[in-house]
């Protein structure tokens, strides 16, 4: 018997436990600032999953399966679609703001958010198949783009850190120019 939760339980796996495992292995020790990065790309994964079952609805509601969309009805899934999202990009907003580096790439994703809602909303009132692909692709795509901002604008971050422990390298960050562009002095 299914719980409910599996939604929420997969977003949490593959959104969260993955990438943290990842970093456990590789540095040894849990890093809460990895944490906050990590819980906006969680709730745009379950809003990504809630985008992906609006198409199966009629099939699963028949099916008696539990999935969110079935059991808040496609507008009311449409509504908390929008506000996961909301959650993210006002999470990556404030990173943003308290000037966390590794969400300035991630900020330029809030007009296909933007879309992805405005898909969600035409998927709904007009379920058609064209709208149901294209609401796929947008929840996949800023789930992707997500994902990868939030990696490269760590990687962007520990450069300069990564290169001073290779011995060949040390030194280059030495030029001021290049300390301007990672934002902050090596010294």
């Amino acid at each position: 018997m299914a719980s409910g939760f599996g939604e929420f339980t997969a977003s949490l796996i593959v959104s969260v436990l993955v990438p943290l495992t990842g970093y456990i292995f590789q540095d040894l020790h849990l890093n809460f600032n990895l944490l906050i990065l990590l819980a906006p790309l969680f709730f745009v994964h379950i809003a990504m999953l809630i985008a992906f079952e609006v198409p199966d609805y009629d099939a699963d509601k028949i099916a008696q399966k539990t999935t969110i969309t079935v059991r808040l009805k496609p507008a009311n899934a449409f509504l908390l679609h929008s506000l996961l999202l909301c959650i993210s990009f006002g999470l990556l907003f404030y990173l943003a703001v308290i000037k966390n580096p590794a969400v300035k790439f991630s900020i330029f994703l809030f007009p296909l958010g933007i879309v992805q809602v405005f898909l969600f909303d035409r998927a709904v009132r007009n379920p058609t198949q064209r709208y149901y692909q294209f609401l796929t692709a947008a929840a996949i795509s800023v789930f992707a783009l997500s994902a990868f901002s939030l990696l490269l604008g760590t990687l962007i971050r520990d450069i300069p850190t990564i290169i001073k422990g290779l011995p060949v390298l040390r030194g280059i960050f030495d030029a001021p120019i290049l300390s301007i562009l990672w934002m902050h002095p090596i010294h």
